[in-house]
């Protein structure tokens, strides 16, 4: 999971250092998304965070639901784990980068990485403060992440495969003749 880290902004390496951080300080087993969005979401001055705050999302709201939700444990480790859906959202948000050739992932990548699973307890934190999920990512994958190209990504499989579904429908393929019973 390091040498993930090499490819992040400074930004972003420090939400996964202030994500273990919170996941040790509220004695959780585990890193989390939560820990993730509650980390992301202490960088007040950046762009995502006063966007989200339009939608009475912040730093204190959000920790006191997290509270209210998952609670406080009693348990202190000198090591973290990652749940399997922090390690998708850290690797999505890779992904994510590269795919928009961007230099190095954001916040924002992570952020966006987190709505797109979709689940979790960070999800489910959101939407119990009644915040249309939806809606958030739509909002932000629009208006911060620059349009993708319309270029078409090819497929390693178009180089070494026929589409013979397309074929059939360009009509480029002959009509069988003479085998009436073995199509029936």
């Amino acid at each position: 999971m390091k040498s993930l880290l090499r490819e992040f902004d400074e930004q972003a390496q420090k939400a996964i250092v202030v994500a273990e951080s919170l996941s040790f300080d509220f004695g959780h087993q585990n890193v989390g998304s939560e820990h993730l969005l509650l980390a992301i979401l202490s960088f007040s001055e950046s762009d995502l965070t006063q966007k989200l705050s339009e939608y009475n999302i912040d730093y204190k709201s959000f920790k006191d639901e997290l509270i209210k939700v998952v609670g406080k444990g009693s348990i202190s480790n000198s090591w973290f784990l990652y749940t399997p859906l922090l390690k998708r959202i850290i690797e999505n948000a890779t992904i994510d980068c590269r795919e928009n050739k961007d230099k190095e992932v954001t916040l924002l990548h992570l952020f966006l990485a987190l709505l797109e699973e979709g689940d979790g307890v960070a999800i489910r934190i959101l939407m119990g403060m009644n915040v249309d999920i939806d809606l958030l990512y739509d909002e932000f994958s629009t208006d911060f992440v620059p349009k993708k190209s319309k270029n078409k990504h090819k497929l390693l499989i178009e180089d070494f495969a026929i589409d013979l579904n397309q074929k059939c429908l360009n009509s480029e393929i002959d009509p069988v003749i003479g085998r009436e019973s073995e199509i029936n």
